[in-house]
């Protein structure tokens, strides 16, 4: 197609991928080279949340861009033979609130279900406002993350053990139930990951939080199991990335 798409792209530090020092302005391929999906051309998603999957690290910057020219779009992705930086900021920080509201999110989905959280979940979400606030170490992030690890192992363990005691049917809620806890866990865990890993991890691990949690509701009846861990992950993502977005779009002009 061609056309001009508003999209997201993040890049380490203030350089592209191929090495062009990143500025506000246009971007182009040399003439007579067409872009390719993955391989050649500018790339973005026109949802920061897909955009943040492809994030690098370990200095995150977020781009606006607007993609021209000869524009491909995949999936979750676009390529353009044109891109012109509108504006770019460093998202560290943005990204670890975005991680901590995520993780959060899932663990009140799961007390408000009766399930309490480890309390070390909610110590790494602490950990991680304090050190955004610059009142915790790297040290003290990775350490409360290292602590939330053990749960998640500790409450996958009980899962398994628990599907392996039940029968069907009550294997696979208590199954769901206990998946549930490991998921919200692990969008905790994930608030003390570098930046870019954090956001995307506590994104993934809160929708696979809510999925499980909403196949237990519907538990005994596979169907309606899959339809309601579909429609609850993309509720959530759509959630994720209304966040995510008005996070980002505060740090522009």
């Amino acid at each position: 197609m061609d056309e001009k798409v508003l999209a997201w792209h993040f890049v380490a530090g203030r350089e592209l991928r191929d090495g062009q020092r990143l500025r506000r302005g246009l971007y182009r391929l040399p003439e007579g080279v067409k872009p390719v999906m993955c391989r050649v051309g500018f790339h973005a998603s026109r949802r920061p949340l897909d955009a943040l999957f492809y994030a690098p690290g370990p200095v995150v910057f977020v781009c606006r861009v607007e993609l021209s020219g000869r524009v491909i779009e995949h999936t979750d992705k676009l390529v353009a033979s044109e891109c012109r930086v509108l504006w770019y900021a460093d998202a560290t920080s943005e990204l670890y609130r975005f991680a901590v509201w995520c993780a959060e999110r899932a663990l009140r989905r799961e007390r408000a279900a009766g399930r309490e959280p480890d309390a070390r979940s909610w110590g790494v979400l602490n950990v991680t406002r304090r050190w955004i606030a610059g009142e915790a170490s790297g040290g003290e992030l990775g350490a409360a993350a290292w602590a939330v690890r053990r749960a998640v192992h500790a409450v996958k363990e009980a899962a398994y053990a628990a599907a392996e005691a039940a029968g069907y049917s009550a294997q696979a809620a208590e199954y769901a139930a206990q998946a549930a806890r490991a998921a919200a866990l692990a969008a905790a865990e994930a608030a003390g990951l570098p930046a870019e890993l954090a956001a995307y991890a506590a994104a993934d691990a809160s929708a696979e939080s809510a999925g499980y949690a909403a196949a237990l509701r519907a538990a005994g009846d596979p169907y309606r199991e899959d339809r309601a861990w579909t429609a609850a992950e993309v509720a959530v993502q759509a959630a994720q990335n209304r966040r995510l977005t008005r996070l980002l779009l505060a740090l522009g002009p």
